[in-house]
């Protein structure tokens, strides 16, 4: 049925696809990856009318899909040599797989194990992924992609060469924190899941040393359900995962948006929860074969209360990546024959699932990034978010931000490789009483038909459950060009900043994004609109906010100084030193 609720559905299994039928209009056709005894279970739904096995078409990619998120769509084979190029791999960063159990068997995740943490219903330490769910998850982030080590045994490659098994960030530690294994057979809510509290899973990975996590699940609060009790603690936990420890613990939460489709009109949301938390990163799936498309089963938002999300989108249709050799569950059939030597490692799956562990894989990268260049201290969540955004790829038609997409395609290469000039402010600033603003200036030399772009984004406090605007403490951003125009954060027409416009009330990511950068002293400023909230419980007072800003600027060379001529034989020389930087003030 065109209405059906598809959340519904998706509890019996892994919603791969959903297609306008073009046979028999006015139905949908919704391909699903389950275990034939739920056939039975859909089949009774009132919104079905037929249940039978389909093809769906899945493509064998996994280095390609890293690729994509890496900003070369479409590159030839050669993802480690990228990396080895930009000299990062995530080496040092864990992640916590949040999920069915990781497979300590599998040769491409084995290594990658660096501690595991039991909190399903099986028995503590049960050497499996049952579940199937949480090794192909795993495999996106950190992947290595060797196969079997066995002599004269290659490494596995697909058809056009990419190998199987490689994750984005194929240097990082992986954490196994094993919350869903008793799904594997069952649906996903009611069997000790959710969780009675969530701060000992944030705490669990904060205690082995992981600062990020892969949410590829739902709290189990419904579709659409606005600003729930948990999306208020996915708020509070990423400013202090960990209360019981002296001083902030910051940890960064990467969610999948779900596997709900769109709804009827722009304002209908089909997030699941807890994906209208604020100070999350919410990842969209697009298609790996067209990466220019949003999945159609992608959950889209906005939010309830009107804010955008989801953040970004990554590939997560059609992913390859490693199979748990004891899968019974989701992801479990494998992509290569049987009595291939490799047959059982690999396996294809679909869900906005595998869309976000891209986006862990970058966020790890990132941080490894963001360590070589700050002595060693990783980047607040908030920044890592912005990062993320600040160098999004708007997919498609010139339409950012979109319920759809959010700000764009993830495009590493936009961070890691870019010409532009780059400035930050990570939490270092703390505006406790409105009206109080921090201004960054900048120069350019010359008019460039080159983008600007600037990216606020700030941990907000947590709201009430249920609140009707979830935003707490609101700052704004303004940017004024050389010749005076204004433009004000989220203030976009086709893709691209407008001047004038009202001021942001509703998110904690605020964008300034122009085509062309016109030559002269630019003015950046945050401004505190309101400060109802104590956005930072571990300084300041009782209402105060801190922020994360990235400043993105062409990078152009200022006209020589000429020195008068003193009658000397030295010919005049150029000063050392140019003020072509961000002068903070």
């Amino acid at each position: 049925h065109p209405t059906a609720d598809l959340a519904r559905i998706a509890l019996a299994g892994e919603i791969a696809d959903v297609r306008i039928s073009a046979a028999r209009p006015g139905l949908q056709e919704v391909y699903v990856q389950a275990l034939p005894g739920r056939a039975a279970e859909i089949a009774r739904d009132p919104d079905v009318a037929y249940v039978g096995p389909a093809s769906t078409g899945f493509a064998s990619e996994n280095e390609a899909s890293a690729l994509i998120t890496a900003g070369l769509t479409g590159a030839a084979p050669g993802y480690e040599d990228h990396l080895a190029d930009l000299g990062l791999s995530g080496a040092g960063v864990n992640v916590t797989i949040v999920d069915s159990g990781i497979d300590p068997r599998h040769p491409d995740l084995a290594p990658a194990l660096v501690g595991k943490v039991e909190r399903s219903k099986l028995a503590t330490g049960v050497p499996a992924d049952d579940g199937g769910h949480g090794s192909h998850v795993a495999g996106i982030v950190a992947g290595r992609g060797l196969g079997f080590a066995a002599p004269g045994l290659e490494r596995p490659r697909d058809a056009g060469g990419y190998l199987y098994g490689l994750g984005v960030a194929p240097g990082a530690g992986l954490i196994d924190q094993n919350v869903l294994a008793n799904t594997a057979s069952g649906p996903l809510c009611g069997l000790g899941w959710p969780p009675a509290e969530w701060e000992p899973l944030t705490a669990d990975a904060l205690a082995l040393d992981s600062h990020i996590w892969n949410a590829s699940w739902q709290s189990c609060e419904g579709t659409g359900a606005g600003y729930t009790f948990s999306a208020s603690e996915m708020d509070r936990l990423t400013r202090d995962g960990d209360s019981s420890s002296d001083g902030p613990q910051p940890f960064t939460m990467v969610f999948s948006a779900g596997n709900s489709g769109q709804g009827s009109n722009p304002t209908d949301t089909r997030l699941t929860a807890p994906k209208e938390a604020k100070n999350t990163i919410v990842v969209a799936s697009l298609d790996v074969a067209a990466p220019n498309n949003i999945s159609s089963f992608s959950s889209r938002g906005p939010a309830r209360d009107g804010r955008i999300v989801p953040t970004v989108a990554a590939p997560g249709g059609g992913v390859l990546s490693t199979r748990s050799t004891t899968a019974t569950a989701s992801c479990s059939t494998p992509v290569l024959p049987t009595a291939h030597p490799l047959g059982s490692l690999y396996a294809a799956c679909s869900g906005t699932s595998m869309a976000a562990p891209h986006v862990t894989g970058a966020v790890a990268l990132i941080t490894e990034w963001w360590r070589g260049a700050h002595e060693g201290a990783d980047p607040s969540p908030a920044m890592a978010k912005s990062l993320l955004v600040n160098t999004a790829v708007d997919m498609g038609k010139r339409d950012i931000p979109n319920r759809h997409e959010g700000w764009g395609r993830v495009d590493l290469d936009n961070l890691f490789r870019s010409e532009a000039l780059r400035g930050y402010v990570d939490e270092d600033v703390l505006l406790s009483d409105v009206g109080e603003s921090h201004v960054v200036e900048f120069d350019v030399y010359e008019d460039v038909e080159e983008p600007l772009r600037v990216t606020l984004g700030w941990t907000d406090a947590p709201s009430f459950p249920g609140a009707p605007r979830a935003l707490v403490n609101d700052l704004d951003l303004i940017v004024t060009a050389p010749d005076g125009t204004v433009f004000r954060g989220n203030v976009f027409d086709r893709g691209m900043s407008q001047s004038g416009g009202e001021a942001d009330a509703l998110n904690n990511t605020e964008n300034v994004f122009l085509d062309a950068t016109m030559a002269g002293t630019w003015r950046v400023e945050v401004v505190a609109a309101a400060l109802p909230g104590d956005g930072d419980p571990f300084r300041g007072d009782g209402t105060d906010q801190d922020f994360a800003l990235v400043v993105s600027y062409p990078s152009t060379v200022p006209p020589p100084v000429l020195l008068p001529d003193d009658g000397a034989d030295d010919p005049a020389e150029e000063p050392e030193s140019l003020p072509t930087g961000l002068r903070v003030r």
